[in-house]
C-alpha cells in the first residue's frame, strides 16, 4: 500500500498541470481518459469545468466525484461524437494499450475540437528505480499486459496530432519513496523530507545532465491539436 500523503505531495507538480486546462476557456468539457476515480481532474470539475470520467474498471468509476459524469468504455472506443471536447487529460492509460498507441490517440484526437488540447503523462521504459519498485512492490493498479513505452515514442505519436508546447521528464529516484514510506518506521515529517529531498534532487539533475531523461520515470506533455490546413 501507498502512503496516501507521500503519493500527494509526490504528484502535487504532475496534478498542477491540469489546471492549463483553465486557459483556454473559464470552464472547459474535459476527458479524463482512463481516469480511474476521476482524482486527476477533480479540482476541474470542482472549479465547474463539464468532466467525463472515462474507465472500463466499473468498481474505480463508482468512486468518481458527484461533480464529474462517469463513462465505462475502452479508449480505442470513444462513444462520443467528433469534436465535443476542448481537452482531454489521460495519465498511466496509454501504456495499457502499446500496441494501439496510434489508434487510441487518433480516437482522442477525433473527439476533441479544433485546436483541443492534450495532456498526457505516461510511465516511460527505462527508469530502473521504476521497474525495481514495481517488481519488489506489486500492486493492484498494474495489470501483466501493461507495457511502459519510450520517451521518443510518446512524442512522435503525439506529434500526428498535436503541436507540443510542454514535454518534460519526471522522477529518476523518486518513483520508489511512496511504496518505501509505508515500510519503514519513520515519522510523517521524515517521510515528507525525503520525498520533498528526493524530488528536488532529480530535477537538479534532470536540469544538469539533460542526457538523463532517458532514465526518467514519467513524461508530461501537453499540446493543442493541430488545425488542418483548409
Amino acid at each position: 500500500m501507498r502512503d496516501k500523503q507521500a503519493h500527494a505531495l509526490f504528484w502535487a507538480v504532475l496534478d498542477s498541470k491540469t489546471l492549463k486546462f483553465l486557459e483556454s476557456a473559464p470552464r472547459p468539457t474535459i476527458l479524463d481518459v482512463g481516469g480511474d476515480d476521476g482524482n486527476l481532474t477533480a479540482p476541474l470539475a470542482e472549479k465547474g469545468c463539464r468532466v467525463v470520467v472515462l474507465d472500463i474498471n466499473r468498481d474505480a468509476l463508482r468512486l468518481v466525484p458527484s461533480e464529474a459524469n462517469p463513462v465505462r468504455a475502452d479508449v480505442r472506443r470513444l462513444p462520443f461524437k467528433d469534436g465535443v471536447f476542448d481537452g482531454a487529460a489521460a495519465r498511466a492509460t496509454l501504456h495499457h494499450v502499446p500496441d494501439d498507441l496510434r489508434e487510441a490517440l487518433a480516437e482522442i484526437s477525433r473527439i476533441l475540437r479544433p485546436a483541443g488540447l492534450l495532456l498526457l503523462q505516461e510511465p516511460l521504459a527505462g527508469n530502473p528505480v521504476y521497474a525495481m519498485a514495481r517488481r519488489l512492490f506489486p500492486t493492484t493498479w498494474h495489470d501483466a499486459n501493461e507495457r511502459p513505452l519510450r520517451w521518443e515514442e510518446y512524442r512522435r505519436s503525439v506529434q500526428d496530432y498535436w503541436d507540443l508546447s510542454e514535454v518534460s521528464p519526471h522522477f529518476l529516484l523518486t518513483y520508489a519513496v511512496p511504496f518505501i514510506v509505508p515500510r519503514v518506521r519513520i515519522s510523517r515529517l521524515a517521510s515528507e523530507t525525503a520525498l520533498r529531498h528526493f524530488d528536488e534532487f532529480d530535477r537538479r539533475l534532470l536540469r544538469a545532465l539533460p542526457g538523463l531523461s532517458k532514465y526518467a520515470a514519467y513524461i508530461h506533455i501537453f499540446g493543442r491539436k493541430r488545425v488542418a490546413a483548409t
